[in-house]
């Protein structure tokens, strides 16, 4: 008896349609039958050779099949979707903690939208994104072009004007006196600006981890173009004239760049000529802005030595690290006037008068100094955890820091339970990203500071850290919820199909 007629019978249609009423993502619902419908046709080819009519055999093979439901119930637990809701409750709480510390701070609601944008991003990629992925090649491929081009290429050249060379080109695009060129202006000015580059240079992990995927299966071209898309735009950042505010994204790239290259390479060990090409590439431009670098060592390992001014990182990582010594188990530090006075003003610090201005007036808005008077100028965003540890003790800063570490622990978790391939290097080079972003932030809390202050994932302001932060967290969670309802190859292969129709 041949698969057709088998699927016609009465007996067949009845028990798989138990079988998928119990199967909630309807999508799977005809591969999670097919094995047991060839399990029905074993059966009955046993039962037809036994002697037993065809019609019979099949009404037989059904039966030992057992409960329709029961089976049904059972499928659906192997293929539904998942969700990771401990990993999406921390993401939710560092929201909250963003929304609460707004208010704390006397921001009004409206003020904090940007939260539930990125929530409302959040859910969404979540819903689709890991699809998305698998399905639409071209569009990566589009994004990679655009990635480098704008990235890559920019940045090139905007480090090529800085040093005088090229003026014609800089003159064309850069030049703010030539009217036919305000709308390029406008664009550059809009896209080119350092906080929308520091976020956009972090989604090329995802791009590139899909790109290389895709590579995987065909080698050669198609890793090399992946490695070059993510080459190109760390050169062009790094070539940008002020390196120091991409510093903490270039480094966060290129560590997650490593991360998702092993993670694919595996043991295959031909595959790795491309990745070494590129690391030298990017230590040769890393050497080739070697005070830069040198500034920004100084500024983590001895901020002191930039510490000329009260305005300065240098300062900034000095102050906290003398305020956090004297910070409270429980409770707000306790500080007198005049020593409000003297860190306010910088004279705790510039005895000898190093600092210039340090005997102009610091602001305040009350009767007398508070606390938050003296704490750098962008506390708010840039110093949350300190501020908390300042503010109501260390106790509270710990309880902060346990949530920060159990958010990087959750993420890794999750991105190690994803079979998929694909779906794993989107998790593991997403996590990457999130993880060093979150421990830039903590080192920088403790006075550790590494180039420009990155944000903090979930609870940072600013509507491009939202943004970015939320489709990194996305698209691991779509990852982990599609991982055992999709099988790549499966909708590669359906992709290929339709293409050829």
């Amino acid at each position: 008896m041949n698969s057709e007629n088998i699927e016609k019978n009465k007996d067949v249609q009845q028990f798989f349609y138990m079988v998928k009423e119990q199967i909630q993502y309807k999508p799977v619902r005809e591969d999670a039958c097919k094995e047991l419908q060839a399990h029905i046709e074993d059966k009955t080819e046993e039962f037809i050779k036994d002697g037993m009519k065809e019609e019979k055999a099949v009404f037989q093979a059904v039966k030992e099949m057992g409960d329709p439901a029961a089976i049904g119930v059972m499928l659906n637990q192997s293929y539904s979707l998942q969700m990771d809701y401990r990993l999406l409750g921390l993401i939710l709480l560092g929201v909250l903690g963003g929304v609460v510390s707004n208010l704390v701070y006397g921001y009004d609601i409206a003020y904090s939208g940007y939260f539930f944008i990125g929530v409302v991003l959040l859910f969404l990629v979540m819903a689709y994104g890991y699809r998305f992925c698998v399905v639409h090649t071209k569009v990566f491929a589009a994004a990679a072009v655009a990635f480098v081009l704008f990235f890559g290429v920019y940045g090139v050249i905007k480090g090529l004007t800085r040093e005088g060379h090229l003026e014609w080109l800089h003159n064309a695009l850069f030049g703010m006196d030539d009217q036919k060129n305000i709308v390029l202006e406008e664009i550059l000015f809009r896209f080119g600006s350092i906080t929308v580059m520091f976020g956009g240079l972090l989604l090329i992990i995802p791009l590139y981890a899909v790109l290389l995927y895709k590579g995987l299966h065909k080698k050669g071209m198609k890793i090399m173009a992946a490695v070059f898309a993510v080459g190109a735009v760390l050169a062009g950042c790094i070539c940008q004239p002020l390196v120091e505010y991409f510093l903490p994204a270039i480094v966060t790239v290129l560590i997650s760049f490593l991360v998702v290259s092993v993670a694919a390479i595996g043991k295959k060990k031909e595959l790795c000529v491309p990745f070494i090409a590129a690391a030298v590439v990017i230590a040769i431009l890393f050497g080739m802005r070697g005070n830069q670098i040198k500034e920004n060592a100084e500024l983590f390992f001895t901020p002191q030595a930039q510490a000329t001014s009260r305005w300065n990182d240098g300062y900034n990582g000095v102050l906290i690290k003398e305020l956090l010594g004297r910070a409270e188990a429980v409770g707000e530090i306790t500080l007198t006037d005049e020593e409000l006075n003297a860190y306010g003003t910088g004279e705790w610090y510039f005895k000898n008068g190093e600092d210039t201005d340090f005997m102009k007036p610091f602001y305040y808005t009350g009767e007398k100094p508070q606390m938050e008077d003296i704490l750098p100028q962008h506390y708010l965003n840039n110093y949350r955890i300190a501020y908390v540890i300042l503010k109501y003790g260390w106790a509270a800063g710990m309880v902060f820091l346990a949530g920060l570490a159990g958010i990087v622990g959750m993420l890794f978790y999750t991105a190690f339970r994803i079979k998929n391939k694909l779906g794993f290097l989107i998790a593991i080079g997403n996590s990457t990203v999130l993880a060093m972003q979150i421990i830039f932030y903590v080192l920088g809390n403790f006075g550790y500071q590494f180039g420009n202050f990155t944000n903090l994932p979930f609870s940072s302001e600013g509507l491009m850290s939202s943004i970015v932060n939320m489709t990194l967290a996305g698209l691991l969670l779509s990852a982990y919820r599609y991982d055992r309802v999709v099988d790549e190859e499966q909708l590669e292969q359906g992709r290929r199909n339709k293409k050829r129709a």
